[in-house]
């Protein structure tokens, strides 16, 4: 009956072993993420609200 239960301890500890050096990293990513999010959004801003300017477009000619 122990079988199951240290089976799934050491699974556990294998999978702890495999993903934490990834953790450190997660505030990073996060970091990443959001400016590039950010940026995104920045950037959708200003196509928005930006001016046409003359040079953009076909102006004819």
């Amino acid at each position: 009956m122990n079988q199951p239960i240290i089976t799934l301890f050491i699974f556990g500890l294998l999978l702890i072993a495999v993903l934490s050096p990834f953790g450190a990293l997660s505030a990073l990513m996060l970091l990443v993420l959001g400016t590039g999010l950010l940026s995104t959004l920045w950037s959708l801003f200003q196509a928005f609200l930006r001016e046409p300017s003359e040079d953009s477009g076909s102006s004819g000619k």
